[in-house]
């Protein structure tokens, strides 16, 4: 009988544990936060400005000048990603969610095969969302641009300790 009891006491907190992982907003959002990132990747490589704005953080494009500024920088930037081609896009861990006084954010790796005039890159990066607490919608921030160094000066709510995604370009 106290065998069964204690074995009792343990099961419970962890169903529990298991049900409150499964249903976390989090847990659900993981789903979205990658339709996003491909969705801004599909925009990014087909030259589609208004996509990518929409995906784009709001601080971020504050800090571009506002939204015709960086539209105008955006519709520039293009021109030299139009010669490139996506041959695979694929999210190789899952998104890492965590949340700041503020503002929920999610670490999103993805890495990408671009072929550019024959010549094959391999790139394994992130995107940085975020959005406020209890709002529908994220925003992102290209990952290889952001680091423990300059980040709470765009999100002041960004945990402190939170390891960063390692990333990478390479020649294939």
């Amino acid at each position: 009988m106290k065998l069964h009891l204690f074995a009792l006491t343990l099961a419970v907190p962890i169903a529990l544990a298991v049900r409150a992982l499964a249903f976390s907003p989090e847990s659900q959002d993981a789903p979205a936060v990658q339709r996003d990132v491909r969705r801004a990747n599909d925009a990014l490589y087909s030259g589609d400005v208004d996509t990518l704005l929409l995906y784009t953080h709001p601080r971020i494009i504050e800090l571009m000048g506002g939204e015709q500024r960086a539209r105008e920088t955006l519709k520039e930037s293009l021109k030299i990603v139009s010669e490139m081609r996506v041959e695979k896009l694929s999210f190789p861990d899952a998104p890492r969610f965590f949340e700041g006084q503020d503002n929920l954010f999610v670490f999103v790796p993805t890495l990408t095969i671009i072929n550019l005039k024959g010549q094959r890159i391999e790139s394994l990066n992130f995107q940085l969302g975020i959005k406020k607490q209890g709002q529908g919608n994220w925003g992102y921030v290209e990952g290889s641009r952001v680091n423990d160094s300059n980040v709470r000066s765009m999100f002041p709510d960004f945990p402190p300790g939170i390891e960063f995604p390692k990333f990478y370009r390479r020649k294939l």
